[in-house]
């Protein structure tokens, strides 16, 4: 069930989702604080109660999907969360990830993302992928490009595929995949072998977390090396040093809009709504920093 935490008021922006398993009900990807009394609002209206909830599963630690996971578990003590191995300890101590953060997002964090609250780690079950979660039937899938301790789940008994934002973000009702490459663990080559390993599952269907459920599964993954390789085609047509930046953020915008253009439908609405998903000025800085890493500035000064 996808629960839409209304992200700073903005209907289809970030997903979580609810999900039944045989020890109770879980959900992946909890969002940031700042939604947090939408979540329970809306598992509420699900028909539950947070007490039905026993578990929060992680397809990564970025604010949106993971923020209000350690302010979650403070107000409910009876939950637990499930998160890579390698990124349990950033739960337990997030000042790094509050840092990152901060060098992105600035003064908004507050407003953004709200209270970044530390786990306590007696409550954290760390699995490496190909581990199940505990106490379902959701298999993790190693899925690193987006960022290097990514996970995708798939539910070995419907074929859904929880992706995080291995697969990109698509509004409900529309076919433009728009590519989710923020900073500042962005890795092109990894993800290129992780689409094929998704296409490879051949899922029933794509839980993405920005924004809904997506059934044409196969034709979707099929597409996702084909968008990132248009994004840094994009680039490197006109990045030429660091201080191209905002020119990379604007051509970014302008490709999306012409993308919404071609397809037709509400065009502005569409617009600011991928904006809020996945903005282009972040798109901007996770496609710099892969040019930097690379050194592929052509005049690096």
């Amino acid at each position: 069930m996808c629960l839409d935490l209304q992200f700073q008021g903005m209907p289809g922006v970030i997903a979580s989702w609810l999900m039944p398993t045989d020890s109770g009900w879980v959900i992946i990807d909890c969002g940031p604080a700042t939604t947090i009394p939408v979540l329970e609002r809306a598992v509420v209206d699900a028909g539950l109660e947070m007490g039905d909830i026993n578990r929060i599963v992680l397809t990564h630690i970025h604010l949106d999907h993971a923020g209000g996971s350690g302010a979650l578990l403070q107000k409910h003590p009876h939950l637990r969360v499930t998160v890579h191995r390698d990124s349990a300890g950033i739960l337990v101590d997030p000042s790094r990830l509050i840092r990152s953060a901060t060098i992105s997002y600035g003064e908004a964090m507050q407003s953004l993302w709200g209270d970044i609250v530390p786990v306590d780690p007696d409550r954290i079950d760390a699995i490496s992928p190909g581990e199940p979660v505990p106490g379902t039937a959701l298999c993790s899938i190693a899925t690193p490009g987006h960022t290097a301790t990514h996970l995708a789940y798939i539910h070995e008994r419907t074929g859904i595929l929880f992706t995080g934002d291995a697969a990109h973000a698509r509004l409900q009702g529309s076919a433009v995949i728009v590519p989710t490459l923020s900073p500042v663990e962005v890795d092109v080559e990894a993800w290129s072998a992780t689409a094929n390993v998704m296409e490879a599952l051949n899922p029933t269907a794509l839980a993405l977390p920005h924004f809904g459920m997506v059934t044409d599964a196969v034709d979707h993954l099929g597409r996702i090396e084909e968008r990132i390789r248009s994004r840094i085609d994009l680039a490197q047509q006109i990045v030429r040093s660091p201080g191209d930046m905002q020119a990379l953020a604007d051509a970014l915008a302008s490709t999306t809009r012409a993308e919404y253009e071609t397809e037709g439908g509400d065009i502005e609405t569409k617009v600011a709504t991928m904006e809020w998903c996945m903005p282009s000025w972040l798109g901007a800085q996770g496609i710099m920093r892969w040019f930097k890493v690379h050194d592929m500035f052509p005049n690096p000064a």
